[in-house]
């Protein structure tokens, strides 16, 4: 099994949504590797695709149209919760179509025409919404960089030095014990200071972390992102 049919098997979504096949497969595929995701839309109704480039489809209407395109399944009407593209880049391909092959279309089939330009409007306006998410989680991860850049620890070379004092006392003069209890204790509290102290720098560091990892996932909602997705939704 590949490493994207690995993830393909990860993906979490009812099956009776699933449209058929070779459509299911390519759009798990997409949404395995981080292109596209997809969220439940209620009680009893079809999940909703979301694509990286700002397109919408109903989950049971996707139809793979080769290469990366997908576009919607129109045989029972149009829905009204989805875009003809996946991105704007096919729907300015569309126009470019009917503008050239079929420029009498323009005046006679309206409804598609402000189809076509209400999807465009909607992906780039989706788009510019996930962009000031992003910028917004950029911010909030920049306090939290300073806030980890602003912590401060213990002396731990110091405190290294110290136990290096005490374990070479202890192991070559035994016989003196009995008579330097004090300084040996002292040095022993020294030293459990010191560890003290570094356990409570990274209990801080771990705090901050966390708080990272709560913007990260805020961003990334219910996206499936990796390290080689390239861009994604």
């Amino acid at each position: 099994m590949s490493q994207v049919q690995e993830r393909v098997a990860t993906v979490d979504v009812d099956e009776r949504w699933l449209p058929p096949s070779p459509h299911r497969e390519k759009i798990l595929e997409k949404v395995a590797l981080g292109r596209a995701h997809i969220e439940e839309a209620g009680h009893n109704q079809p999940p909703l695709v979301y694509f990286e480039d700002g397109g919408m489809m109903e989950l049971p209407r996707v139809r793979w149209a080769g290469g990366n395109q997908f576009v919607p399944d129109m045989s029972e009407g149009n829905a009204a919760r989805q875009t003809h593209y996946t991105d704007v880049c096919g729907s300015i391909d569309e126009l470019k179509r009917i503008e050239e092959e079929e420029p009498a279309r323009v005046g006679t089939d309206v409804a598609h025409i402000t189809e076509l330009l209400d999807d465009i409007q909607h992906m780039m306006e989706r788009m510019h919404r996930r962009w000031d998410v992003y910028k917004e989680a950029a911010d909030a991860l920049m306090a939290v960089a300073q806030q980890m850049q602003a912590i401060t620890g213990p002396d731990v070379p110091g405190g290294l030095a110290k136990l290096a004092e005490m374990r070479q006392f202890l192991l070559e003069r035994p016989e003196e014990v009995a008579d330097n209890v004090p300084w040996l204790h002292k040095t022993a509290e020294e030293v459990r200071s010191v560890a003290g102290r570094n356990e409570q720098t990274l209990y801080a560091y771990r705090e901050a972390w966390v708080e990272a990892g709560a913007h990260y996932l805020h961003v990334k909602g219910s996206r499936t992102w990796n390290s080689d997705n390239g861009e994604a939704s």
